[in-house]
Protein backbone atom coordinates (compact mmCIF):
# COMPACT_ATOMS: atom_id res chain seq x y z
CA UNK A 1 0.00 0.00 0.00
CA UNK A 2 2.85 2.12 0.70
CA UNK A 3 4.34 1.61 -2.84
CA UNK A 4 0.76 2.39 -4.65
CA UNK A 5 0.85 5.63 -2.27
CA UNK A 6 4.21 6.56 -3.11
CA UNK A 7 3.11 6.16 -6.91
CA UNK A 8 0.09 8.27 -6.65
CA UNK A 9 2.43 10.95 -4.97
CA UNK A 10 4.81 10.72 -7.76
CA UNK A 11 2.24 11.35 -10.54
CA UNK A 12 0.29 14.04 -9.23
CA UNK A 13 3.81 15.64 -8.84
CA UNK A 14 4.86 14.92 -12.43
CA UNK A 15 1.58 15.95 -13.24
CA UNK A 16 1.39 19.80 -11.49
CA UNK A 17 5.11 19.48 -12.57
CA UNK A 18 3.79 19.55 -16.62
CA UNK A 19 0.94 22.21 -16.00
CA UNK A 20 3.51 24.58 -14.42
CA UNK A 21 5.99 24.48 -17.08
CA UNK A 22 2.83 25.30 -19.43
CA UNK A 23 3.91 29.12 -18.65
CA UNK A 24 7.47 28.79 -19.90
CA UNK A 25 6.13 27.14 -23.47
CA UNK A 26 3.73 29.79 -23.86
CA UNK A 27 6.67 32.45 -23.35
CA UNK A 28 8.52 30.95 -25.66
CA UNK A 29 6.37 31.49 -28.79
CA UNK A 30 6.72 27.80 -30.42
CA UNK A 31 4.53 27.67 -33.48
CA UNK A 32 3.76 23.95 -32.12
CA UNK A 33 2.23 25.70 -29.00
CA UNK A 34 0.29 28.39 -31.65
CA UNK A 35 -0.97 25.60 -33.07
CA UNK A 36 -2.19 23.79 -29.34
CA UNK A 37 -3.62 26.88 -28.09
CA UNK A 38 -5.57 27.18 -31.34
CA UNK A 39 -7.28 24.00 -31.31
CA UNK A 40 -8.49 24.15 -27.86
CA UNK A 41 -9.70 27.48 -28.05
CA UNK A 42 -11.73 26.33 -31.24
CA UNK A 43 -12.56 23.37 -29.33
CA UNK A 44 -13.69 24.86 -25.84
CA UNK A 45 -15.44 27.71 -27.64
CA UNK A 46 -16.78 25.92 -30.12
CA UNK A 47 -18.38 23.20 -28.13
CA UNK A 48 -19.70 25.88 -25.58
CA UNK A 49 -21.12 28.11 -27.92
CA UNK A 50 -22.89 25.32 -29.96
CA UNK A 51 -24.22 23.87 -26.96
CA UNK A 52 -25.24 26.94 -25.52
CA UNK A 53 -27.61 27.87 -28.83
CA UNK A 54 -28.96 24.51 -29.81
CA UNK A 55 -30.15 24.18 -25.84
CA UNK A 56 -31.43 27.52 -25.61
CA UNK A 57 -33.90 26.70 -28.77
CA UNK A 58 -35.62 23.60 -27.15
CA UNK A 59 -35.40 21.67 -30.00
CA UNK A 60 -32.16 19.58 -28.95
CA UNK A 61 -31.31 17.46 -26.08
CA UNK A 62 -28.12 16.59 -24.22
CA UNK A 63 -26.88 13.12 -25.59
CA UNK A 64 -24.14 12.73 -22.68
CA UNK A 65 -26.12 11.55 -19.86
CA UNK A 66 -23.35 13.07 -17.47
CA UNK A 67 -23.62 16.62 -18.84
CA UNK A 68 -26.85 16.44 -18.63
CA UNK A 69 -26.89 15.70 -15.39
CA UNK A 70 -24.64 18.36 -14.38
CA UNK A 71 -26.70 20.96 -16.83
CA UNK A 72 -29.47 20.09 -14.79
CA UNK A 73 -27.45 21.46 -11.60
CA UNK A 74 -26.14 24.12 -12.76
CA UNK A 75 -27.91 24.80 -15.87
CA UNK A 76 -26.42 24.52 -19.42
CA UNK A 77 -24.62 27.89 -18.70
CA UNK A 78 -22.96 26.82 -15.72
CA UNK A 79 -22.12 23.78 -17.30
CA UNK A 80 -20.62 24.87 -20.23
CA UNK A 81 -18.35 27.45 -18.47
CA UNK A 82 -17.35 24.82 -15.45
CA UNK A 83 -16.10 22.18 -18.37
CA UNK A 84 -15.00 24.82 -20.41
CA UNK A 85 -12.60 25.60 -17.20
CA UNK A 86 -11.71 21.77 -16.79
CA UNK A 87 -10.33 22.13 -20.10
CA UNK A 88 -8.30 24.64 -19.91
CA UNK A 89 -6.99 22.96 -17.06
CA UNK A 90 -6.36 20.15 -19.39
CA UNK A 91 -5.22 22.49 -21.65
CA UNK A 92 -2.05 23.44 -19.67
CA UNK A 93 -0.77 19.98 -19.76
CA UNK A 94 -0.81 19.86 -23.67
CA UNK A 95 1.64 22.99 -23.85
CA UNK A 96 5.20 21.19 -22.59
CA UNK A 97 7.25 18.61 -23.50
CA UNK A 98 6.21 15.98 -21.01
CA UNK A 99 8.99 15.03 -19.31
CA UNK A 100 8.00 11.45 -17.18
CA UNK A 101 5.75 8.80 -17.76
CA UNK A 102 3.03 10.38 -16.12
CA UNK A 103 3.24 13.73 -17.25
CA UNK A 104 3.06 11.84 -20.93
CA UNK A 105 0.33 9.94 -19.79
CA UNK A 106 -1.42 12.87 -18.76
CA UNK A 107 -0.64 14.63 -21.79
CA UNK A 108 -2.11 12.75 -24.33
CA UNK A 109 -5.59 12.07 -22.85
CA UNK A 110 -5.57 15.57 -22.65
CA UNK A 111 -5.15 15.76 -26.38
CA UNK A 112 -8.00 12.87 -26.65
CA UNK A 113 -10.06 15.19 -24.83
CA UNK A 114 -9.43 18.02 -26.80
CA UNK A 115 -9.67 16.29 -29.98
CA UNK A 116 -13.53 15.39 -28.27
CA UNK A 117 -13.80 18.72 -28.30
CA UNK A 118 -13.27 19.45 -31.73
CA UNK A 119 -14.71 16.31 -33.04
CA UNK A 120 -18.11 17.39 -30.77
CA UNK A 121 -17.80 21.49 -32.21
CA UNK A 122 -18.15 20.16 -35.78
CA UNK A 123 -21.26 17.06 -34.99
CA UNK A 124 -22.97 20.58 -32.93
CA UNK A 125 -22.35 22.40 -36.20
CA UNK A 126 -23.66 19.98 -38.60
CA UNK A 127 -26.46 19.02 -36.39
CA UNK A 128 -27.76 22.51 -36.51
CA UNK A 129 -27.43 23.13 -39.88
CA UNK A 130 -28.92 19.95 -40.87
CA UNK A 131 -31.47 20.06 -38.09
CA UNK A 132 -32.42 23.98 -39.51
CA UNK A 133 -32.47 23.71 -43.20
Amino acid sequence: MASLRAELLTAGADVVGQARSSGEALRRHSPWVLVLVTLWTVGIVGDGLTTVLMMGTGRFEEANGAAAFFMGLVGVTGWVLLSGLVCVALAALTLSRPHTTYAWAAASVALVVCLGKLWTTASNALLWATASA
